[in-house]
């Protein structure tokens, strides 16, 4: 995708991922994790780690850790997949993106970690993958709204149903679009450090845009003679509704929202994301 491919280079000053890691593995994965974070923790799920559920709380030990294999889609430049490697799990991530895999494996693949990049098409994992084969799916950063309706959504969702092992989990988050929309927010907060200055506004006009809404964005990079990158990408604006009709088809259950992936409660009027996890 051209959009992704000419921020390829500034994405980790863009996007940056902060303790989503540490969260999933904590708060979907490893249920032990520190207790400030472990509310409203789903019990139902067939979890590589539910043997963890012992009285042992120390979140460093290993006996207190079993191992995930996880996959990580849409994984850009591979920070939230090494995060998750880092604690032991073996972690498949995959991007459309050449640059951002070429970026990913160049910044982790020398480091001894249990974790392998590949550039494949999100649609396309139900046939590149085993069946039954992860104990996790990941899929966060508004990845999903990039495919083009409410019929690619739930394809998808089925593709990631298929390559699950029963009873594993899948965590994802996207934009709250229901927001979005019903407030029309056209414009997204300013990211600006000491790298780089990202501007993001929308183009609401959904019945111009066979609806579809356009993201629009300029980045400036602050050094090397400050170079000006502008694009634009349409998204499909999924809506909440839209997000458990299409689990449901795909026959996934225990379905639950957030307003992150650390789980604090979800209001479809205030939350900027909308995160949700399910269960095959």
């Amino acid at each position: 995708m051209k959009f992704y491919e000419s921020i390829a280079d500034y994405y980790d000053y863009i996007f940056d991922p902060e303790d989503s890691a540490e969260i999933i593995n904590g708060l979907y994965l490893n249920l032990s994790l520190n207790s400030k974070l472990n509310t409203n923790t789903n019990l139902n799920f067939n979890s590589c780690l539910n043997s963890n559920l012992n009285t042992n709380t120390d979140t460093n030990s290993d006996s207190n850790s079993k191992h995930c294999r996880i996959i990580d889609i849409g994984c850009a430049t591979g920070k939230l997949a090494a995060g998750l490697s880092a604690f032991g799990h073996e972690v498949t991530a995959i991007d459309l993106d050449g640059r951002m895999i070429e970026t990913a494996e160049r910044k982790y693949m020398q480091k001894g970690m249990k974790l392998k990049f590949m550039q494949e098409n999100m649609l396309e994992i139900g046939r590149v993958f085993e069946a039954d084969y992860f104990d996790a799916a990941v899929c966060v950063g508004n990845t999903i709204v990039h495919l083009e309706g409410y019929e690619k959504i739930k394809e998808f969702f089925g593709a990631v149903n298929k390559i699950l092992k029963p009873g594993a989990i899948f965590i994802a988050q996207i934009l709250n679009y229901d927001r979005i929309i019903s407030q029309k927010i056209n414009k997204l907060a300013l990211i600006e450090n000491d790298e780089i200055k990202f501007e993001r506004h929308y183009d609401l006009d959904t019945a111009k845009n066979g609806g579809l809404i356009i993201f629009k964005t300029k980045l400036t990079v602050k050094r090397g003679g400050g170079a000006v990158i502008e694009n634009e990408s349409p998204l499909y604006p999924a809506k909440k509704n839209e997000i458990e009709s299409a689990l449901s088809a795909a026959g996934f259950s225990d379905i639950n929202f957030y307003s992150d992936i650390d789980k604090t409660l979800f209001s479809i009027d205030k939350s900027g994301p909308l995160a949700f996890s399910a269960v095959k």
